[in-house]
């Protein structure tokens, strides 16, 4: 009788085990979390410059056409939400655009440019040399932007950071996702070595970055000690094509990024 019920109770574990994770929706191209009133996710069309608004039951609420600058391509869209960088109805984000700017027939260099925009196209913010950001609130309750501003037309790069105050409200999941934070990296696309920026709380120390390429294949893993910085992956003996990559540490996963070698 014993034996019967102990097989009973391995039985209903491991059934209660495997029954506990299931794959309920698939989107093309990567999907992020979007702060608006209620739950929400997002996803970035770079070739037609425009971002799909889902519900949790991954109905499509909205498109939000994005206006690029001439001659400048899409590289990343963020904090879309209706109360951080204002106070009104309308729907806001930040995206960041770059360009490939040629110094001889065989080097270059990139610039980026970063704006917050609303859903009707006007321009809330215009940082020419923002390539990154970051939102966070201070411990008196306001809301601070930060972009990384970067010269690569210069070697040593020039690098700086604008620090904005932001009139919105801060959603919870800007301010309380962040144990681990892993921001974009750059220059993006590269055809030589790439930063990936980072931040950890004091208690998520030694996270390891893992690099994975389009087919899913673990093709890189750094160690990752320090609170915050950036990490330099050396780029050069992985062949052309896209690669994702994500932090990880006790278990706990960031959202994945991508970035193209050349």
């Amino acid at each position: 009788m014993k034996t019967t019920l102990t097989i009973l109770a391995i039985i209903l574990i491991n059934t209660g085990l495997m029954s506990q994770i299931t794959l309920d929706n698939v989107y093309d191209g990567t999907v992020e979390f979007a702060y608006l009133e209620g739950e929400h996710y997002f996803s970035t069309d770079y070739i037609n410059n425009e971002c799909s608004i889902y519900s949790l039951d991954y109905a499509l609420k909205q498109k939000i056409s994005i206006e690029v600058p001439t001659d400048w391509y899409l590289n990343d869209v963020s904090y879309i939400s209706a109360k951080i960088f204002n106070d009104d109805d309308q729907i806001e984000l930040l995206a960041v655009f770059y360009r490939y700017i040629p110094d001889t027939d065989t080097t270059g260099h990139y610039e980026y440019h970063t704006r917050v925009v609303s859903e009707s196209g006007a321009v809330l913010l215009d940082v020419p040399g923002g390539g990154y950001s970051s939102i966070f609130s201070t411990s008196e309750g306001s809301l601070k932007l930060m972009v990384n501003v970067y010269d690569f037309s210069v070697y040593v790069f020039i690098a700086e950071t604008n620090i904005y105050s932001l009139p919105g409200e801060a959603a919870s999941s800007v301010t309380e996702s962040g144990e681990i934070e892993l921001m974009n990296a750059y220059p993006n696309p590269t055809n030589t070595d790439i930063q990936i920026p980072y931040r950890m709380n004091s208690a998520n120390r030694n996270a390891t970055l893992i690099l994975v390429n389009i087919n899913g294949q673990e093709v890189m893993r750094l160690p990752v000690e320090n609170k915050s910085g950036q990490l330099l992956v050396p780029t050069g003996n992985l062949p052309a094509g896209q690669y994702i990559y994500y932090l990880q540490n006790n278990g706990y996963k960031t959202a994945a990024k991508k970035f193209v070698v050349r």
